[in-house]
């Protein structure tokens, strides 16, 4: 009786492929290498149709677990077992494009996957892995649990199942595991390697790299070596593998990476009222632009005139500002430096102003630092001198607002920084109602 039942719902599940709407159309797929597969966007059955075959199946299927698609079912006709196998499992939202893989009965269009090289097969079940019944015309997805695997059954339910139960029988099980290269995203002057995983047998690999890679070993093998072409290399790059076989060369995707440090950042977002604050203390986001950078994995803030309450390390900080009297040199100034594990940029800031009249900021127009960084002294000079004797005032700041140095001086001036802590100083310079502000790097 069992075989019986099993007969039967197979010969519906097979024939129910030739059943057309004419609301169905074509809307074909890629494979991960790039080769056109073709498929449809099919209509929905109704909520009674599809109502009707949960039950069912989940009568003669008590074992297997249903997972639901669209609108509290599970059956239904917006997508089948290789639309949602080889296309849709493998997208973040398996849901968002469902596809009908196979439109007319006994089409093949699925091969296209292994055909390319997208993905090889295997000896073994794998997980992550895809499963094809090369006698009953079906694919499934591996689960964690061996022998359990995810199918479409046709129009009817998206169940997880035991290998031996479900309609499509038990015979010529192949098993198939995604071609990739796996490596680090990030390569400094040291030796970095990237994998080919599984590659076919009776085949070959042949690698190829930026114009920014230095090649080191493993041409023709598996695992290719690479490292910066040169200490300072900066920029973006990448490996690509070549298989070869008898059918012919195909080209894998290539694996995109970051060489070096991080480029310097060009924006930080945040500033109210153009850089002007009024009023007493306030909170302010700062972030930087765009705000996910190739080759950044982390961000160092400094933040003068304000504390940072949260974000460092990120993207973006909270920032408490604070006003003084009129008196005060009055601002705030926000720095940040993108790094990753071959070091970090330069450093980028912005800088506003709060309250007291100070007048426009300006910053590295009239004064430079030298040496910078410095390690005993620095000289503040004039960029052009301009002769007036005019004073100007000097303070030198650490990160946490504490003042190092306060001087009123003409210049040049030298300024001792012996016994100072290295990082990072800001230097406050005012002459008149005119303010200039540099960063002193103190090794």
């Amino acid at each position: 009786m069992r075989k019986k039942i099993l007969l039967t719902i197979l010969t519906l599940f097979v024939e129910v492929t030739i059943i057309k709407s004419q609301t169905d159309y074509r809307a074909d797929v890629y494979t991960p290498n790039g080769s056109q597969v073709v498929a449809y966007i099919t209509s929905e059955s109704s909520g009674q149709v599809r109502a009707y075959w949960d039950n069912y199946c989940s009568i003669h299927y008590p074992n297997g677990q249903q997972i639901k698609t669209y609108n509290n079912y599970s059956s239904t006709r917006r997508f089948n077992c290789h639309g949602y196998a080889w296309h849709m499992s493998q997208l973040l939202q398996p849901l968002s494009q469902p596809r009908w893989i196979g439109y007319y009965s006994g089409n093949t269009d699925e091969h296209v996957y292994w055909e390319d090289y997208s993905y090889t097969e295997s000896q073994t079940e794998i997980y992550p892995g895809m499963v094809s019944w090369s006698s009953g015309d079906h694919s499934a997805v591996t689960t964690q649990e061996a022998g359990w695997y995810i199918s479409k059954w046709n129009e009817f339910p998206l169940i997880k199942h035991r290998w031996d139960d479900s309609p499509y029988g038990t015979a010529d099980l192949k098993y198939y595991v995604k071609s990739s290269i796996s490596g680090p995203t990030t390569v400094c002057s040291s030796n970095a390697t990237f994998t080919l995983n599984n590659l076919p047998a009776a085949h070959s690999v042949s690698w190829s790299r930026s114009s920014n890679l230095t090649y080191v070993s493993g041409q023709g093998t598996v695992n290719y070596t690479v490292k910066a072409a040169s200490p300072t290399t900066s920029g973006s790059g990448w490996v690509r593998a070549t298989v070869s076989g008898p059918c012919g060369d195909v080209v894998l995707p290539q694996h995109d990476l970051w060489i070096g440090a991080p480029s310097s950042l060009t924006r930080i977002n945040g500033f109210p009222n153009n850089g002007m604050l009024f009023g007493s203390s306030s909170y302010y986001n700062f972030s930087v632009s765009p705000p996910n950078i190739q080759g950044v994995t982390q961000y160092d803030w400094i933040v003068f005139g304000g504390t940072i309450l949260s974000g460092q390390g990120t993207n973006s900080i909270l920032v408490l500002t604070g006003i003084g009297s009129d008196e005060s040199p009055l601002f705030f100034d926000v720095n940040v430096r993108a790094g990753n594990p071959c070091g970090f940029s330069s450093w980028f800031w912005r800088t506003g102003y709060v309250v007291g009249g100070v007048g426009p900021i300006r910053q590295g127009q009239s004064l430079t630092v030298s040496p910078n960084p410095a390690s005993g002294n620095f000289t503040v000079s004039e960029v052009e001198p301009a002769n007036n004797n005019m004073s100007w005032i000097l303070c030198l700041m650490s990160q946490q607002g504490a003042v190092m140095v306060n001087v009123t001086t003409t210049l040049p001036k030298t300024i001792n920084v012996q016994g100072l802590q290295p990082g990072v100083y800001l230097l406050h310079a005012r002459q008149g109602e005119y303010v200039e502000q540099l960063r002193v790097v103190v090794e």
